[in-house]
């Protein structure tokens, strides 16, 4: 059997080959249509969540487990390579005048919706918060025009941009609202230069991590993560905080395949890790006045332990 067959098979997903890989979308985040790749030998990987496998061959071309693991080490480490080279190529070319221009686009009325959303003037100033009117995405294989806010995400520990979220104004029916540049890594949007101490909450986005951030008076350490399902490198940005707690969006809680897949990995890669699933996005919940700091600290201490 083909790679082709053998990964919509076992994978359940359809794969193009592009050189001497296959590319289709990842089975596990179901994110993009390219991240996923499957080489020759049938080793796979996401470059998004970091999924990484085996395509079971047939007899005549099964591969000792050490020649497999020599493999993975060596795919990851290629992969590894590769994302950091698009990513200082992206910095190299990244246009700090265009994200200015973005960010003077935003009008006293943008200001105010993002106000009304827990963002203050000095968060959308520091952070260079922009519009783009003519954000290009891709749906059903056509370009399409949507406008867009613009957020820089700024590394922690470099101070550079390492990522744009984009939120999408009014997008499609079907399209998600958030997506980062797609050429390079996903990022993390941590809230300040702290890289380790006794807790950090992990909840989904920028703009909850900010919401929650100022709510709780800046007392520990809060990141937002570009989906529920991360890659490996952003879980391993996390390894120094003694406990962890994970608040996914109420979608995510409900989509409970996705939840699993998130568990898991959080379970493979870090210890002390706490699930907390409330009814409410956090920060709805906290703009809304539904909760109390006391309610969400208590909230947080009751979350369930899965690693």
């Amino acid at each position: 059997m083909d790679v082709e067959t053998l990964a919509l098979s076992q994978l359940g997903i359809k794969l193009k080959k592009i050189g001497r890989e296959w590319h289709g979308a990842c089975p596990v985040c179901r994110t993009g249509r390219d991240r996923f790749i499957v080489w020759k030998e049938g080793n796979y990987y996401c470059r998004q969540c970091g999924e990484k496998g085996f395509l079971k061959l047939d007899d005549s071309r099964k591969l000792s487990y050490n020649e497999i693991k020599a493999l993975m080490q060596q795919r990851e480490e290629e992969s590894k390579a590769a994302r950091k080279k698009s990513l200082e190529s992206w910095q190299s070319q990244l246009d700090l005048n265009k994200v200015m221009s973005w960010h003077n686009n935003l009008t006293p009325e943008m200001r105010i919706q993002w106000n009304n959303d827990g963002i203050p003037d000095y968060v959308l100033d520091s952070y260079c918060v922009g519009f783009n009117p003519t954000k290009w995405i891709s749906v059903d294989g056509n370009m399409i025009s949507v406008p867009a806010y613009t957020i820089p995400i700024v590394s922690n520990q470099t101070k550079k941009i390492v990522n744009i979220q984009f939120r999408l104004v009014n997008p499609p029916a079907g399209v998600g609202k958030y997506r980062q540049v797609n050429e390079i890594p996903a990022a993390p949007a941590y809230m300040s230069e702290e890289t380790e101490g006794d807790f950090l909450l992990i909840v989904e986005g920028w703009k909850k991590a900010v919401v929650v951030f100022n709510f709780i008076g800046k007392s520990f350490q809060v990141v937002g993560i570009p989906g529920i399902v991360v890659h490996p490198e952003i879980m391993e940005s996390m390894r120094g905080f003694k406990k962890k707690v994970l608040m996914p969006d109420p979608f995510a809680v409900s989509d409970r395949k996705n939840l699993e897949n998130a568990v898991s990995r959080f379970k493979k890669y870090l210890s002390n890790v706490y699930l907390s699933t409330v009814l409410w996005k956090p920060d709805d919940m906290i703009v809304s006045g539904k909760v109390s700091l006391p309610q969400f600290n208590s909230i947080l201490d009751n979350a369930r332990r899965i690693s």
